[in-house]
């Protein structure tokens, strides 16, 4: 008896231990159907597509008139952009082509000289030694700001007190003779233009007074202080 019910024991605690051990499920992914799948990438791509055509939107471009306008300009003044000296026979060819360009194309080349970020004007200063550029300055200093539209006006006034501050500077010691004499030609030479007079009227006394010091500056060379003593000179007769 003892035999055989040992194997019966023996087959329950088996089971038993069948019971007690954890059952492992392993997860089956289902399938997709390939067609599925297919239609899914087909409808994805063109949201990507569309998300790439709203990036590469160009920004606006110019006309390519508006774009050039002031390039053979832009080209031309480039002769100024030097510290060198300027060749005497090409300063004057500059100063021909600048002047015919003013007296044909007068409100467009002024319009062009005179924009609020336009530096052409202050390079000219810087070449106040030579008689031709001299000649062109004189020459923009008596552009008469009432021909132009009232905005445009005051930016005309404003950039020629600022001209005028500049040349009046060149009058100092701190520049060389040459510079000295260009610019106290420049001056006496507009004395005489009615233009060029009431400008004389809106300067302050800091620029009147930097004139005279740069009289009686004896630090300076005699021949630099000739130069600001004849504008005092031509400012007396001027006033009385």
């Amino acid at each position: 008896m003892k035999e055989e019910v040992a194997p019966v024991v023996e087959a329950e605690k088996e089971a038993e231990k069948e019971v007690e051990a954890p059952v492992v499920e392993e997860k089956v992914e289902e399938a997709q159907d390939p067609e599925e799948v297919a239609e899914a990438q087909e409808v994805a791509e063109p949201e990507e597509k569309v998300e790439e055509k709203v990036e590469a939107v160009p920004e606006p471009v110019l006309p390519a008139e508006d774009r050039g306008k002031y390039m053979l300009l832009d080209r031309l003044f480039r002769f100024l952009d030097t510290k060198e000296h300027l060749n005497e026979v090409l300063a004057g060819y500059f100063e021909k082509l600048v002047i015919s360009l003013r007296k044909r194309k007068e409100h467009q080349f002024i319009k062009y000289i005179f924009g609020e970020k336009n530096e052409n004007l202050d390079m000219l200063v810087e070449h106040v030694y030579n008689t031709s550029i001299a000649e062109v300055l004189r020459n923009m200093l008596t552009v008469t700001a009432s021909n132009y539209d009232p905005d445009f006006q005051q930016v005309i006034k404003d950039k020629k007190t600022h001209l005028l501050h500049m040349i009046i500077e060149r009058l100092t010691a701190a520049y060389p003779l040459h510079h000295n004499m260009g610019a106290s030609s420049i001056i006496i030479d507009l004395m005489d233009e009615k233009e060029a007079t009431e400008l004389f009227k809106a300067l302050d006394d800091t620029n009147l007074r930097k004139v005279c010091g740069a009289a009686l500056d004896r630090e300076a060379q005699m021949s630099q202080r000739a130069t600001a003593w004849n504008v005092l000179n031509k400012a007396c007769k001027l006033v009385s």
